[in-house]
Parts: structure tokens; sequence; C-alpha cells
């Protein structure tokens, strides 16, 4: 999909996902699909912003940049509760 270079090692994209998702001012969201929930960070790497999505568990469903992020984060089911500073408060 293009979202890493070819050359980035499963050791960097775990890098990435860890350093987006201990970012204390990443913005964190609840996403509801039917009756399952999520829990979304949106963070910045390099010069593009990411998503990981988590299963309440904490395995991570997903991670990528979306095309445009906004409108992605626009979808119904998606409700912000602050940063993460502010979640593990």
């Amino acid at each position: 999909m293009g979202h890493l270079p070819q050359s980035a090692s499963l050791t960097d994209y775990t890098a990435l996902i860890s350093g987006l998702v201990k970012n204390p001012k990443a913005s964190v969201f609840v996403y509801r699909v039917g009756q399952s929930l999520y829990i979304a960070v949106r963070g910045s790497a390099g010069n593009r912003e990411w998503l990981v999505i988590f299963g309440l568990t904490g395995i991570m469903e997903t991670a990528f940049p979306p095309h445009d992020i906004d409108a992605y984060l626009g979808h119904p089911g998606f409700t912000e509760l602050g940063t993460v500073e502010e979640v593990l408060a």
C-alpha cells in the first residue's frame, strides 16, 4: 500500500506504532462498529498522520495513514475522548 518504505522492517513498523500511541499529545477515540468497540489513536509520524486501531483486549487491528484523516474520523462511530495524556490521567 506504500505506507512505509519498501526497506522498512517489522521493527521499524513496531517503532512507528509505539511512538504514535505513546505520544501524550496523540488523540484517542472510541470507535463503535455494531456491538464492537475499538480504541483508535491519531498521531503523526514524519509528515503523515496515522491512525492505529486496537481491540479492547489491546491487540492492534490495523495502523495506516488515511488519505483524509479528518474525513475518516468524521464517520459515524468515532467519538473523541481526548489526548493520550488526558485519557491516562
